[in-house]
């Protein structure tokens, strides 16, 4: 399954709890993403060190944008 949330697809299976969060609410932990979407600015250089799903990445990626040369 594919869901957007917060301006990026990512593949999810909704049989698990945090994919199933993002399938029916379309995002994860509001108090997280809403911080990381606040506190992040376009043109910043984010990393995200986590194993999951890329959630987060995701979230930074769109928000920070393309790396600039």
């Amino acid at each position: 399954m594919h869901c957007a949330a917060v301006g990026f697809a990512d593949h999810i299976d909704p049989q698990e709890a945090l994919g199933n969060n993002i399938a029916s609410q379309g995002l994860y932990e509001l108090g997280v993403t809403e911080t990381l979407w606040r506190l992040t600015e376009s043109g910043d250089l984010a990393i995200d060190a986590g194993a999951n799903i890329g959630y987060t990445a995701s979230i930074l990626g769109v928000r920070a944008g393309p790396m600039e040369e």
